[in-house]
Formats: structure tokens, C-alpha cells, sequence
């Protein structure tokens, strides 16, 4: 449903946002339609659902443009960090 109503009142190459990005939805629909999504989102774990759901969708992996390190990158620090605590 989504797709279909960015169909109809979008164009390729528009821009589209998503002032509550949530799970992605809006950003995968826009990338598979060739539009530019401008998505906030405050909340980590929805962000964090997001870029994985894009990277599972498009093989496309997120950078953090503050550290310049990838999502994947990230995810493997943060489990890393957790099994130091772990042992």
C-alpha cells in the first residue's frame, strides 16, 4: 500500500520524508522506486531495525557519518564489547 501511493504521487528522483522513520518502510519502498528518503528517527532501536531491514533488503550497509564506520562495523564492536563483559 505504501508502494502504491508512492507510485502515485511521486516521481523517480523525488524526495519523500518520513518524519518518524520507525522500522524503514518509507525508505525501503522509496529506494525500491528510485525516490530520495529523508527519514528521522530518535528512538535506537527503531533505528537500529531500519538500517538492518535496508541492508537485508538491498545489501546496502549504513555508515555512521559522525565515525565514519559502517553499521556492520558497529554491530560487531557492540558484541564484541558485550562478550568482554560477558567473560
Amino acid at each position: 500500500m505504501l508502494s502504491d501511493i508512492m507510485l502515485d504521487v511521486t516521481s523517480v528522483g523525488d524526495k519523500v520524508l518520513d518524519c518518524f522513520l520507525g522500522s524503514g518502510s518509507t525508505l525501503i519502498a522509496a529506494q525500491r522506486h528510485k525516490r530520495i528518503c529523508y527519514g528521522i528517527e530518535y528512538e535506537p532501536k527503531y533505528v537500529d531495525t531500519c538500517v538492518k531491514r535496508f541492508y537485508e533488503a538491498f545489501g546496502i550497509d549504513a555508515k555512521n557519518l559522525r565515525t565514519g564506520k559502517t553499521y556492520t562495523q558497529l554491530l560487531d564492536e557492540k558484541r564484541a564489547h558485550k562478550e568482554m563483559q560477558n567473560a
